[in-house]
């Protein structure tokens, strides 16, 4: 399921809101969130040379089972997912960055045809 940018603006809105309403509850006043445990990931990317890329790129928003449960893309498609990430929902992915990280999902999650 895709969601617009603006469903997406909402729900982070939502988060925020909750966040700030849950630290001010007197269990949470003082807690530091650096003390926060954060659930593990239960699915790991596969290592190759692009994964630091993967990692810094598309961790922000995705979870690594979200990556990896993908259906096998042709190279042509997982260019157009990236691009998709960039133009329509605004990911801070750099340009250079958009070649490693399309020839790192097609080595480990595509599929060689073109």
């Amino acid at each position: 399921m895709h969601h617009s940018p603006r469903h997406n603006r909402w729900v982070g809105i939502g988060f925020a809101t909750l966040a700030v309403r849950l630290l001010a509850e007197p269990e949470f006043k003082g807690a530091d969130p650096a003390d926060w445990k954060l659930p593990s990931e239960p699915f790991t990317l596969r290592e190759d040379g692009g994964l630091a890329a993967v990692r810094e790129n598309c961790l922000l928003c995705h979870s690594t089972e979200y990556i990896s449960t993908q259906p096998p893309l042709k190279r042509t498609q997982w260019e157009a997912e990236v691009t998709k990430m960039r133009v329509k929902f605004a990911a801070p992915i750099p340009t250079n960055a958009v070649p490693g990280l399309v020839d790192y999902l097609v080595r480990n999650y595509g599929t060689t045809n073109r």
